[in-house]
C-alpha cells in the first residue's frame, strides 16, 4: 500500500514537473547537462562552474538550508531517507533556485544532499569521538601518576603485606 502511494506521488511528480518545463519554456536549444557517470567527479566541474565559485556555492547553500529545514534524518544513508521528504527538499530548492533546471533531472541537488548528509554523519562521529577522549582524560586525570586511584605506590588497595595475590604468598 506504501509502495503505491509512493509510485503515485512519484508520477505526479513527474506529470508537475513536465507542466512546470513546458509553462517556464525550457532553453529547448540548449539541452540539459548530464550527470558524469560513477561517483568520482568534482561536482562543481561537472557543472560547468569552475570558473563560478560565487554560484556554486549558493547553489550549495540553497540545498544545505532546504535540507536543515526540512528536517531530514542527516544520520540516516541516502538509500534509507525518505523520498517523499527528499522529494519536498528538491521541489523547494528548484523553486527558489530555478538554475537547477539546466541539468538532466535537476542531478546536482541529489548530489548536494548526499554531500551534506554524508559530512553531517563524519561530523557527528568526529563529535562523539571527541566526547569519548575527553571522558577517558578525566578519567585519567582522577588516577595519581602510578595509575591508582588510591594513592599508594603499588596499587594494590592498601593490601596486607602478607596477604596471598593469586597462588604466591607475598615475602618482604
Amino acid at each position: 500500500e506504501e509502495i503505491t502511494q509512493l509510485r503515485l506521488e512519484l508520477e505526479a511528480l513527474r506529470r508537475e514537473k513536465a507542466q512546470k518545463e513546458l509553462s517556464c519554456g525550457k532553453d529547448s536549444q540548449a539541452p540539459p547537462i548530464p550527470r558524469p557517470r560513477g561517483s568520482n567527479f568534482s561536482l562543481q566541474e561537472a557543472m560547468m562552474l569552475e570558473d563560478d565559485d560565487e554560484q556554486y556555492k549558493g547553489l550549495r547553500r540553497a540545498v544545505r538550508d532546504a535540507v536543515r529545514f526540512s528536517g531530514a534524518d542527516c544520520q540516516r544513508t541516502w538509500r534509507k531517507q525518505d523520498f517523499v521528504k527528499l522529494s519536498a527538499i528538491k521541489a523547494v530548492v528548484l523553486q527558489r533556485q530555478p538554475y537547477f533546471k539546466k541539468y538532466e533531472d535537476e542531478w546536482p541537488i541529489g548530489e548536494f544532499i548526499r554531500s551534506h548528509m554524508k559530512n553531517m554523519r563524519a561530523y557527528q562521529r568526529r563529535l562523539e569521538k571527541e566526547k569519548a577522549e575527553d571522558g577517558k582524560e578525566n578519567e585519567n586525570e582522577n588516577q595519581d601518576e602510578n595509575g591508582d586511584e588510591n594513592g599508594d605506590e603499588n596499587g594494590d588497595e592498601n593490601r596486607d603485606e602478607n596477604q596471598v595475590e593469586g597462588n604466591v604468598e607475598r615475602q618482604q
